[in-house]
């Protein structure tokens, strides 16, 4: 069984959203707000995402008792986000 970390496509999805919301209030206020606090927002645009890797990814495969399988399973810790999958097939010969 091997497991890694990743990135949630639910919860990337989420943060584009909210960047994609950031993006146009930023672009909104500019005119009604102060020339300060609008450069303040655009340089807050500008700092990277800080996103972690919140989905882990559980693994198996190969072939056992003439079987050749793969397990898969993945659940993310910050939205509950999950998916497995699981497949057996008869080895070649």
């Amino acid at each position: 069984m091997t497991d890694n970390w990743t990135y949630c496509p639910k919860c990337e999805e989420k943060a584009d959203v909210a960047h994609k919301a950031f993006e146009k209030k930023v672009k909104d206020s500019y005119g009604k707000v102060s020339a300060e606090e609008y450069l303040h927002l655009t340089e807050q645009l500008k700092k990277p995402d800080e996103r972690v890797q919140t989905l882990r990814e559980d693994y198996e495969l190969g072939i056992v008792e003439n079987k050749f399988y793969v397990s898969y399973r993945a659940s993310c810790t910050a939205c509950n986000f999950s998916f497995s999958f699981k497949e057996e097939r008869a080895a070649g010969k």
